[in-house]
């Protein structure tokens, strides 16, 4: 067998594990021992050695698949990501903030910011050549069309960063606590394949319009058009595992953390 096929083998059983529920890869694990059981009770070795490499290679892709299943948070605009994500790192956990991957991204003299500015046109620049994103933001959410055209830049470079993120925090440095936190979590079907549970924070829409307008200084029309330019909310909730409440107080939406905190930890155990 062609060594070039055992990484492969590794890459699917990882994709088949993510995919795919436990009790299916229990039936690929079954199946194909009975198989290599077959093969050396008929003396073909050389074919029952080849399905052990496919096998064992296999068998750690669904290793690493389960290493890089974990917790993602995600929720409106304005209802307090930022929060509940603060809280968790005091408990510990590291955050993979996809914010923060959109931000390096665009920085001066970066593919992708040229590509904004080819498609934007110069505007879109400040006057020390940094990506305006108030102006942005008001041009994409005005527009479906354009937020097509940013989404077509900037969302593969963002799933590319993620998951070397997630390589580097689960497989090499072998952390635990390790929490998504994607405001487009929920609309992305490949970040939930790796995201379980898909913890939601959410608040009325009144008290979202009203951070909203404080927030970015917008007019009250403003941030409604940008709240009714996402998913949902009652479809965001068909599509959480757990909601989070943050329409009260800092101390209440610790109180939350805390419970969330607990459970996500015991989640992260089952994975393992």
């Amino acid at each position: 067998m062609s060594l070039f096929l055992l990484p492969l083998n590794v890459l699917c059983g990882g994709v088949v594990y993510l995919v795919a529920r436990k009790p299916l890869l229990n039936r690929i694990v079954t199946i194909s021992s009975f198989v290599i059981a077959l093969c050396v009770i008929s003396a073909n070795v050389a074919l029952s050695c080849s399905l052990f490499c496919i096998l064992v290679t296999f068998s750690i892709g669904v290793c690493c698949g389960q290493r890089c299943v974990i917790p993602g948070v995600s929720g409106g605009i304005a209802c307090g990501k930022s929060s509940v994500d603060r809280v968790l790192i005091e408990k510990g956990w590291t955050i993979i903030d996809t914010d923060d991957i959109a931000a390096r991204l665009v920085r001066p003299g970066s593919p992708a910011l040229r590509k904004i500015v080819d498609t934007f046109g110069n505007s879109i620049l400040r006057s020390d050549g940094t990506l305006d994103r108030e102006l942005l933001g008001s041009m994409i959410f005005s527009s479906s069309e354009l937020r097509r055209k940013l989404n077509a830049i900037l969302h593969w470079r963002i799933g590319r960063d993620i998951f070397l993120s997630i390589l580097k925090l689960k497989l090499i440095r072998m952390e635990n606590q390790v929490v998504l936190d994607a405001p487009l979590l929920l609309e992305s079907f490949v970040l939930r394949l790796i995201c379980r549970p898909v913890v939601l924070v959410e608040v009325p829409e009144e008290i979202q319009v009203e951070r909203l307008m404080k927030r970015n200084h917008l007019p009250r029309q403003a941030a409604i058009d940008r709240i009714h330019a996402q998913m949902p909310s009652w479809r965001r909730r068909q599509l959480a595992d757990i909601v989070v409440d943050n329409s009260g107080s800092l101390e209440d939406l610790r109180m939350h953390v805390q419970e969330l905190h607990s459970r996500l930890k015991s989640t992260v155990h089952r994975i393992l």
